[in-house]
């Protein structure tokens, strides 16, 4: 395994990543489980844009007994949130246990979002290898953050062989998801300038 370290390019990815963090985040998923109780899909919606108005507003305490009640019900996007909040320490103390949990919880029901922070969880561990098998299936299912973290694979030299041509056409695969991804933009400009890829097409 290789880690490009020069100019320290993967923690400022990294940094910018994570800085980025919404409780909600991936709001696209395959998930159709519904919750377990007599509430719909029409309900619950409702009571998640309430939590995450409550998060937004540092309403921390009151965001999480919402989200964990959804969460209960097997919704899977509360899961997720749940998960996110517990890996960091919005509930109190940051406990990654938790937060994989309830990843894992999520990811169980084809939830990308859940899919995607496994990964995440993996890699702030330095589990690149383990982390990459997450990566792949959240961006098979066109998880633009997933995909993105593929081309930082390529483009660092992490676990593959350095290329930035490949590290440049995942991050403009991620730019045709999310034209407002700040990481892959980012990161696109990371390739030319680093990668001398001016006059390259992908």
């Amino acid at each position: 395994m290789k880690i490009k370290t020069k100019n320290n390019v993967f923690l400022v990815f990294l940094i910018l990543f994570l800085s980025s963090f919404s409780i909600a985040a991936c709001g696209n998923s395959t998930n159709t489980t519904k919750p377990k109780d007599s509430h719909s899909q029409q309900d619950v919606n409702p009571l998640f844009e309430k939590a995450q108005n409550l998060f937004d507003q540092d309403k921390y305490e009151d965001a999480y007994k919402i989200f964990k009640q959804l969460a209960d019900q097997g919704d899977a996007k509360a899961q997720n949130a749940l998960g996110n909040g517990y890996q960091h320490g919005f509930w109190g103390e940051t406990d990654l246990k938790q937060a994989k949990k309830w990843f894992q919880k999520a990811a169980d029901q084809n939830y990308v979002g859940g899919i995607h922070n496994l990964g995440i969880l993996e890699l702030l561990q330095g589990n690149y290898k383990q982390a990459l098998p997450y990566f792949e299936k959240a961006a098979s299912m066109n998880h633009a953050d997933s995909i993105n973290m593929l081309g930082i694979y390529n483009q660092e030299g992490i676990v593959f062989e350095q290329d930035y041509k490949k590290a440049l056409a995942y991050f403009s695969k991620a730019i045709d998801i999310d034209a407002d991804n700040a990481s892959a933009l980012f990161n696109i400009g990371q390739a030319y300038y680093y990668g001398g890829l001016c006059c390259t097409k992908v």
